[in-house]
């Protein structure tokens, strides 16, 4: 699998802050998040055209955390993963706005969204890896372990 570069310092860039304020308030490894083949256009303010400049990008493994920056501020959500065509697309939940004057309200919002996704994820119970929802056959197995133990072929 190819590895996605960090695109952290880019971020930090966007909003104007130096890359160690922007990974202490919402962290570094940030990868830009592929769009899936469906499109959210109540929330979407571009009408549908998407906004190529400022797509989602995404962070951790599982994904944990989402975000959309613009030089007047960001936009934070909880990632939701999907299976579509053998890998998996994230599309932004309970998305918050937090502008750029008030960038220490970030910290806040970051903390809730990390807390609230981080209690989907469950232990499998065969290989003991932390997985999050969009990685589970059952709530207690991943997709891995149930083509092993089950012979559920994907």
């Amino acid at each position: 699998m190819e590895e996605k570069p960090d695109l952290t310092g880019e971020l930090a860039a966007i909003i104007g802050l130096e890359i160690e304020e922007f990974a202490e308030l919402f962290g570094a490894g940030w990868r830009v998040e592929e769009p899936g083949p469906w499109h959210d256009y109540d929330a979407d303010p571009s009408g549908g055209e998407g906004c190529p400049a400022t797509p989602w990008h995404v962070a951790g493994d599982p994904a944990q955390l989402m975000i959309r920056v613009f030089a007047h501020g960001v936009f934070l959500a909880s990632p939701h993963g999907r299976s579509i065509d053998h890998r998996v697309a994230y599309r932004p939940e309970r998305q918050q706005y937090v502008a750029a004057y008030e960038l220490e309200q970030a910290r806040e919002v970051v903390k809730r969204l990390h807390t609230s996704r981080r209690r989907t994820f469950r232990y499998c119970r065969y290989c003991r890896v932390h997985t999050a929802p969009e990685g589970r056959f059952d709530h207690d197995v991943c997709y891995g372990c149930a083509t092993t133990w089950f012979g559920i072929i994907y």
